[in-house]
């Protein structure tokens, strides 16, 4: 159209064009943008899960610790008043007891 002198038609289908090209650049930006926030999510819900299984093992591990350490403390009373039990003489009269009958 600019050979044959048709500015106004040639400025008509530049305009089309750029208004096609605008539109067609908008669509992408807005799948663009959708992709990017499914990305986004799938990412969160990832560390979302990853966080809650941390934090439930961690969970699980403290109460074995504290567990054991309930364990451990009530081997070590145990083991205490057994001592204190085998001072007394008390503890030795039970065994010979048992072995009595």
């Amino acid at each position: 159209y600019v050979k044959q002198r048709n500015y106004a038609e040639a400025h008509r289908i530049q305009q089309e064009a750029n208004e096609k090209e605008q539109k067609e650049k908008e669509i992408w930006e807005e799948q663009r943008e959708k992709k990017i926030e499914k990305q986004e999510n799938t990412t969160l819900k990832k560390q979302q899960v990853e966080k809650a299984a941390l934090k439930k093992r961690k969970f699980g591990r403290n109460k074995e610790r504290r567990k054991l350490k309930s364990k451990k403390t009530l081997r070590q009373k145990n083991s205490k008043w057994k001592k204190q039990l085998q001072r007394k003489g008390l503890l030795q009269e039970k065994k010979s007891q048992k072995s009595k009958e």
